[in-house]
């Protein structure tokens, strides 16, 4: 299950990169990359924090 959670991740972060690309320019372009940064990073340092536990054996 987490490894399905870890490729899917893999998947979406691309194809967000594209769409910002696609959809933004100059300044804008580097305001969506930093907000996506840091909702990425956010998510990396609270995730852990507030999961229910250990993945099931």
């Amino acid at each position: 299950m987490v490894g399905t959670r870890g490729v899917g991740a893999a998947l979406v972060l691309p194809a967000l990169a594209a769409l910002i690309a696609g959809n933004f320019e100059g300044a804008s372009r580097k305001l969506a990359y930093a907000v996506i940064g840091g909702v990425a990073g956010a998510g990396i340092a609270v995730g852990p924090i507030l999961g229910v536990g250990p993945p099931p054996s």
